[in-house]
């Protein structure tokens, strides 16, 4: 496994046999959820560029696994499967995450439950976790590189287009220093 800190001076033409992505995540947009459709937009354009983006590094017929929730929000189970099939990957398998190998992993989410005191709280209060996305849900999903490389038209048609500036604009409030947040969810 790679780590940032070795990455200084990494010889990029370098391939794997294996690329590992742990609960996907684009980032987290202050005041918004995942299922809000900019939040969503980024997600799902995230992953199918990942599975572009990630032929590059593999060897040939390399494998990408991908752990996820079966309940997610922001990248659903199908966008997973779509994103990888479109790239010319095929689903190998998928499997309780409980199942793997490396289940021992510490999942991050991307906000305050990342702090060390609420992952101890974690392990005993389920009120911390996504609501809808239990720890038994979460899933391993293994791919399998195909030989035929995609068109890249085929990324740029399978891309999804960003939320209707108009509906974005109903849904938000904005101060004049430009920050923005969901109606109903004031932070100035």
């Amino acid at each position: 496994l790679l780590e940032t800190a070795q990455l200084q001076g990494f010889d990029w033409t370098r391939k794997f046999d294996t690329c590992i992505w742990n609960f996907p995540h684009a980032g987290v947009i202050s005041g918004f959820f995942d299922t809000d459709a900019l939040v969503r937009w980024r997600h799902v354009n995230l992953m199918r560029k990942f599975f572009f983006s990630v032929r590059k590094i593999l060897q040939a017929r390399g494998t990408v696994v991908i752990t996820s929730n079966a309940r997610t929000k922001h990248v659903t189970e199908d966008e997973v499967i779509k994103a990888g099939q479109t790239a010319n990957f095929s689903l190998e398998e998928q499997f309780p995450f409980p199942e793997w190998k490396y289940c021992q992993y510490d999942r991050c989410f991307g906000d305050n439950r990342d702090h060390p005191s609420k992952k101890r709280k974690m392990a005993t209060d389920s009120k911390n976790w996504y609501p809808s996305q239990r720890p038994e849900l979460d899933r391993v999903y293994v791919f399998k590189m195909q030989d035929e490389e995609p068109d890249l038209m085929v990324l740029e048609e399978s891309l999804a287009q960003p939320p209707p500036l108009a509906g974005l604009v109903a849904s938000v409030a904005v101060c004049n220093c430009g920050l923005m947040s969901p109606n109903g969810k004031r932070y100035f």
